[in-house]
């Protein structure tokens, strides 16, 4: 009656450990560039969330005499309003979406914004959201507080919203 196990026998087995352990650290390193490009794509998801969230927050909760669309070109435009949401925790702030640099930011005063770009005395808080291709503010012809907004981050698809002011 053996006692032990021989020699051989602890290979084969060290052997088969390895070869085991070889296939789950193949597939530990596999599922974590994954969950990397998983990561990196809810990011930009995310991004693109909070912006039309936003977006349509400070136009939807705008004062309705207070709203400005600036047409600066061809494919952007600077919208200025007065608005009842904050992202900092204002009351009614005088909000901003600009183009500077093919960028888009959100700033957010207390003080009014009526041009851009601002003069020194202007405090503002800013955000940037993303780069831009598209920025396009339309306001219903015919229909008060009615607003088409297109907008399109570089490298993704076209974005159009139908937003209502109250």
């Amino acid at each position: 009656m053996r006692r032990a196990f021989t020699l051989i026998e602890m290979m084969v087995s060290v052997v088969i450990f390895s070869i085991i352990m070889l296939f789950l650290y193949k597939s530990y390193a596999d599922m974590n560039v994954q969950n990397r490009i998983y990561t990196k794509e809810l990011a930009k998801i995310n991004l693109h969330q909070k912006l039309k969230k936003s977006l349509f927050l400070d136009i939807t909760l705008a004062k309705a005499s207070s709203v400005a669309i600036i047409h600066q070109d061809r494919d952007y435009d600077i919208l200025f309003l007065q608005t009842k949401h904050s992202l900092y925790g204002r009351f009614d702030p005088y909000v901003g979406y600009i183009i500077k640099d093919k960028r888009l930011y959100r700033v957010e005063s207390l003080m009014q914004l009526q041009y851009f770009p601002f003069d020194s005395l202007t405090p503002f808080e800013g955000e940037y959201i993303g780069e831009i291709t598209l920025f396009r503010i339309y306001k219903h012809q015919t229909e008060k507080g009615l607003y088409f907004v297109t907008l399109q981050m570089k490298d993704e698809p076209l974005v159009t919203m139908k937003i209502r002011n109250f």
